[in-house]
């Protein structure tokens, strides 16, 4: 079984949008119902520094990365099977 690279990165993409989405719920509640005082803005700001950090980060790293490349399976299960090597 063959699979391209980028194949991995869909459901890598689906993690993000999820993190996104609980980033800005997270973001609206510290906003919304969190206490004005300087230690509510110190944590939002760390968070939203962090999560900045992170992407640029895997973006960066996976810039350089040759998507089109295959990914060949290391076991074909079903010639194993034929090939008699395995007794069942």
């Amino acid at each position: 079984m063959t699979i391209l690279l980028w194949h991995l990165l869909i459901p890598y993409g689906l993690f993000v949008l999820l993190v996104v989405a609980f980033a800005g719920i997270d973001v609206l509640h510290m906003v919304k119902f969190g206490t004005y005082t300087f230690g509510n803005y110190l944590a939002l700001t760390t968070f939203l520094v962090g999560t900045v950090l992170i992407l640029w980060t895997t973006g960066w790293l996976l810039a350089s990365v040759d998507w089109s490349l295959p990914i060949t399976g290391a076991m074909d299960v079903g010639a194993m099977f034929r090939s008699g090597s395995v007794g069942l």
